[in-house]
């Protein structure tokens, strides 16, 4: 897809209020200065291998939540609020993991023995452990996701395995070796086809599945005695661009510089969340000029 140059470059005499950013996010006001109080600093963060953007105000002290506010907080309760916060950074990571490295192929790997519970969970990400090393030295080295999710039948876990490069299926098959498996191409979903999307958009709808699904079985009662929300190949995190900056007006400069002038595909801001108590954050998508950019790794 060409791409399209934004019409409100922050260099053009705008920096200095938020107009610029404004007009790039559809016409949503981003200029908070006023509500703001002075002590703080605007930190901006870019990932454009998986073309996303997030722009959020950090008070004096740092943390989206009062110290007393925290304290009042039973310790059950400051806990579960706890787990909450991992969990979306972990979904966050996920997502921009998988669309980094382009991990259009969903493997579903499933276990005869129909492994239940906790030990049922810590055997599954052994064996499916097991059964990456086997892969990538088939294989060749390359990205990889794998986590652990419930059969909502009752019929214990099985292993959603993302990866960027077509595999056949008996080969796949002969490497796992515990049960049935099967293949999704997320450039084939259907949704993709009728609106005749880039590939780019067809990953980020398989990596938002897997982040849906995976990470509705990630509850504090199954990650236990250390286990992990999930596992990835290392050596492919995404390239990230972060900073602070005094005015919102300078940290979307930055982040229209990170995406070459490209026009976000969806800007999302706090100010559409009714129940938000923290400070303002922006959280950009981006699609065009992606198919350029190398994955991770």
């Amino acid at each position: 897809m060409p791409v399209q140059k934004s019409s409100c470059d922050p260099s053009d005499g705008h920096a200095a209020g938020g107009e610029a950013a404004s007009a790039a996010a559809g016409g949503r006001s981003l200029d908070r200065g006023t509500q703001l109080p002075s002590a703080g600093h605007w930190f901006a963060r870019a990932w454009p291998q998986a073309g996303e953007a997030t722009v959020s105000y950090v008070p004096t002290g740092g943390g989206d939540e009062s110290p007393s506010a925290w304290s009042v907080l039973e310790e059950q309760e400051r806990r579960a609020k706890n787990h909450e916060r991992a969990t979306r950074r972990a979904v966050g990571v996920t997502r921009r993991y998988m669309v980094s490295n382009r991990l259009r192929y969903m493997w579903v790997l499933t276990f005869a023995d129909c492994l239940q519970g906790v030990d049922g969970r810590a055997e599954c990400m052994r064996r499916v452990a097991a059964f990456a090393e086997r892969f990538t030295a088939v294989t060749g080295r390359q990205a990889y996701w794998y986590s652990p999710e419930l059969h909502p039948g009752g019929h214990g876990w099985h292993v959603n395995f993302f990866v960027g490069r077509r595999v056949p299926h008996d080969k796949v098959e002969a490497l796992w070796g515990h049960g049935f498996v099967w293949v999704k191409d997320w450039a084939t979903d259907s949704r993709i086809k009728s609106m005749n999307a880039p590939l780019i958009v067809a990953i980020r709808l398989g990596a938002t599945y897997g982040c849906k699904y995976a990470s509705k079985d990630w509850g504090e009662d199954v990650l236990v005695d250390g286990a992990h929300r999930y596992e990835v190949a290392q050596g492919f995190q995404p390239d990230e661009h972060a900073e602070r900056f005094a005015t919102l007006a300078e940290a979307w400069a930055m982040v229209h510089g990170a995406f070459a002038g490209c026009v976000p595909e969806r800007v999302w801001s706090s100010d559409e969340a009714e129940d938000w108590d923290a400070p303002p954050v922006y959280c950009f998508t981006f699609s065009d000029g992606l198919e350029d950019r190398l994955p991770g790794g």
